[in-house]
């Protein structure tokens, strides 16, 4: 047996046993004017930090609706970044956490999202980890998925850090307002 199916087997062994957790939430209308460094949604890995505790982020699924037009429809540079945080900011919308594992959800204080403005509280560190482009979707209605899917090769990364968050990159226009749903899979690695 390969590596890669040995990997494979303990994940279906022991992670969809084991504590599998989906973290969602939805926005209210964001409004206008981001600041660059804005965060709009956030995650806490706190307790996650234990090398006791071997999770790993499985996969983020990041959808951006936009409700009014920006005033320049297509502004490079706009964007939102996935990037550590110093802290967890002040929760504003309700945020669900289901267990994969049973299916039964409840609302969650390990995932922030904002409701009609950034998020207070805390402040971004370091460079991004990933970016998010939305240069071309700045008119009324536009709209785009990302689905960011890391796996096993990534999850040494994820204890090295206690927050996560999903922030602006470069400043926002004072006209385009958005919607903003996220996903965050969080899964058990039991066994690597």
């Amino acid at each position: 047996m390969s590596r890669s199916e040995l990997i494979q087997l303990n994940r279906t062994t022991y992670g969809v046993a084991n504590a599998c957790y989906r973290y969602t939430g939805m926005s209210g209308v964001i409004g206008a004017g981001l600041a660059d460094g804005a965060v709009v949604a956030a995650w806490d890995f706190s307790q996650f930090l234990p090398q006791s505790h071997p999770y790993f982020i499985e996969r983020v699924r990041v959808d951006v609706t936009t409700i009014t037009a920006f005033a320049v429809p297509v502004t490079a540079g706009r964007a939102l970044a996935l990037t550590r945080l110093d802290a967890m900011p002040v929760a504003a919308g309700t945020c669900f956490r289901t267990d994969k594992s049973t299916g039964v959800s409840a609302v969650s204080d390990q995932m922030a999202i904002s409701t009609t403005a950034a998020l207070a509280g805390a402040v971004v560190q370091g460079s991004p980890l990933w970016l998010l482009p939305l240069t071309s979707i700045g008119a009324s209605g536009a709209n785009r998925e990302f689905t960011l899917n890391f796996g096993l090769e990534v999850a040494n990364l994820r204890f090295n850090f206690g927050f996560l968050g999903l922030v602006a990159f470069g400043a926002f226009d004072a006209a385009g307002t958005t919607q903003i749903t996220a996903e965050l899979d969080l899964e058990w690695a039991g066994g690597l």
